[in-house]
């Protein structure tokens, strides 16, 4: 018996942005399902794939790639990969749950993109005396480096509508909501203006300005 087909999941947009002869994971043709004013584009995929598991990396990739696609053009809420759904009721089902929370969501990041910056912290000089000591001085440093990134990113306005920001292994990355089309304008204006210190990225999806996403606000 043949395994299973279900529905690959990449990206919710709005009913009036449906892009047209995608090719999704596996070649499966992209489809869309429509309901609650917005909609999933899926492609269908074998439950059984190697795509979804020893080649998890490689479906992970070409995922990616549609996503990008439908991003060049249009506001994206994206899927973690792999989101399986059993059939198309299934979506339309998750559609009637969650409509008004992807309108929303769409809504809040409408012709914007999202560009981060990570800013590394090195901790050489920190206080090695004890660990408190090493804790509180590499916070020291930290809190120190996000001033001056924030400094920074006050600069790039216009182009920096939002910004959040979170403290990860190794330094600071910041996310800021850049209107579509001045990503080179905010990515310049921080270059030209910062040490070369921290590390430019994107531009991506907005998905840092959802509701659920996570980042302290800045």
């Amino acid at each position: 018996m043949a395994p299973p087909v279900r529905s690959l999941a990449y990206c919710i947009v709005s009913t009036t942005e449906i892009p047209q002869g995608l090719v999704g994971v596996g070649g499966g043709e992209v489809f869309s399902i429509a309901s609650e004013g917005v909609a999933c584009l899926c492609s269908p995929i074998e439950e059984g794939s190697s795509l979804l598991s020893s080649r998890v990396k490689e479906g992970a990739l070409a995922a990616y790639k549609v996503i990008q696609d439908v991003f060049a053009e249009n506001d994206v809420i994206t899927f973690r990969f792999p989101t399986l759904f059993v059939d198309e009721e299934a979506i339309r089902a998750h559609l009637r749950e969650k409509g008004n929370d992807y309108r929303e969501g769409l809504a809040r990041i409408a012709g914007h993109v999202q560009m981060e910056v990570f800013l590394p912290i090195a901790d050489e000089k920190a206080d090695r005396s004890s660990g408190t000591s090493y804790l509180k001085s590499v916070q020291k440093r930290g809190k120190a480096a996000k001033s001056g990134l924030d400094e920074l990113l006050a600069r790039c306005r216009p182009e920096a509508r939002d910004a959040k920001s979170r403290h990860e292994k190794g330094g600071f990355r910041v996310y800021a909501l850049v209107p579509r089309g001045c990503d080179m304008v905010f990515r310049r204006k921080l270059e030209s203006q910062g040490d070369g210190a921290f590390r430019v990225s994107g531009p991506w999806p907005p998905m840092a300005f959802l509701p659920e996403s996570d980042p302290d606000t800045a």
